[in-house]
């Protein structure tokens, strides 16, 4: 049995926090109750570090058995925690009751007959958030539970950041986000530990990021990162078609590692849809935003075969508002009417940017 005086203040902790119900949880989830004692063993080695103070052993330092845990974690814990006035452990419990019941009042509210699926949603985000660990100024969401899965993987890591906006936390998804775009090689390759599907999945979660929030700042300030994650793509795919038969069943397909458990490198539909969605959302992110602005951006691959005379390309804006100028490949264009662009002579591709006016 687990001596009353710790056993008390973990459940002060977990009720201060999420309430009755989850106090009362934590005596029939050991993975849970486990959890919650090594925060609580956290906090009090914190508080005594901030106090600056000596302090005596708690009178319970001798070994005890919690569910879950190793014998040598216990002889740890044990030594680890020091006493501090009852007091001043009330006034941290209120300061990180006050914090952790702010954070999760925050972004969307579950509601439902069943109390339990109330908490545990609550639960869930509140285990999440434990799960980033900070090095620097490295924001690092985890794969799994504390204590494995110590390490950032990509896929997982951008949909998290793409939950985190569904659930309402914007502020907490771009900071995550800003963190693993520090990840991005300089040639634009995004691969952390999962597999070549990480570069579109962070490519999706940002441009769902701008959807979902329209933050045109943070995008501006992205899109160098995320549009050279896209070159890469291209350049990729390009040398795949190189050595690929023109009937070949995965032609176009970017070879590589397609999860972090399959060492062989293969073609894998997940990976390059994960791409094409990637780019895509980002794209669509970008163009909206530059139409808040008065300008479009477009790119324009004419037919290989038989590359036509001209090409009409009809770019309306949203508001209705007429083309002003046309630059194509950063060279000035006269050959546009109010909502239409013609492209003469075009044999490969060009990047078209039209500015309106009212």
């Amino acid at each position: 049995m687990v001596r009353q005086g710790l056993f008390s203040r973990v459940r002060a902790c977990t009720h201060a926090i999420l309430g009755e119900r989850a106090a009362r949880a934590c005596t029939h989830a050991p993975y849970n109750f486990s959890s919650l004692l090594l925060l609580l063993v956290a906090l009090l080695a914190l508080v005594s570090v901030a106090l600056g103070q000596p302090s005596q052993p708690l009178p319970w330092t001798e070994r005890f058995q919690g569910p879950g845990l190793d014998p040598a974690w216990q002889t740890h814990v044990s030594a680890a925690i020091e006493s501090i006035p009852e007091e001043r452990f009330q006034q941290r419990l209120d300061e990180t009751a006050a914090f952790w019941k702010s954070l999760l009042a925050k972004g969307m509210r579950v509601h439902v007959p069943e109390p339990r699926v109330n908490d545990a949603y609550r639960a869930w985000l509140a285990y999440n958030f434990l799960n980033v660990d900070k090095r620097g100024n490295l924001y690092e969401p985890h794969d799994g539970g504390g204590g494995f899965y110590e390490a950032i993987f990509g896929y997982s890591a951008a949909l998290y950041c793409h939950a985190l906006d569904l659930a309402g936390y914007p502020d907490e998804a771009r900071t995550y986000l800003d963190s693993l775009l520090a990840l991005v090689t300089p040639e634009g390759r995004f691969e952390v530990n999962f597999g070549l599907p990480d570069g579109g999945t962070l490519l999706f979660a940002a441009g769902e990021h701008y959807r979902l929030g329209g933050d045109a700042a943070w995008l501006r300030r992205a899109a160098p990162t995320l549009v050279k994650m896209c070159r890469w793509i291209a350049v990729e795919r390009t040398k795949a078609l190189a050595g690929q038969p023109a009937d070949s069943p995965v032609r176009g397909l970017i070879k590589g590692k397609p999860y972090c458990d399959e060492a062989e490198h293969a073609c894998s539909y997940l990976t390059d849809c994960y791409f094409v969605l990637g780019m895509s959302v980002f794209l669509d992110g970008v163009d909206h935003a530059r139409s808040g602005e008065g300008t479009i951006l477009a790119f324009v691959d004419p037919p290989a075969r038989i590359p036509p005379e001209a090409i009409a390309l009809r770019l309306r804006h949203p508001r209705g508002d007429s083309i002003r100028s046309v630059r194509v490949d950063g060279r000035p264009s006269t050959d546009f009417t109010a909502d239409t662009v013609t492209l003469r002579g075009l044999t490969a591709r060009a990047a078209i940017e039209v500015r309106y006016r009212p």
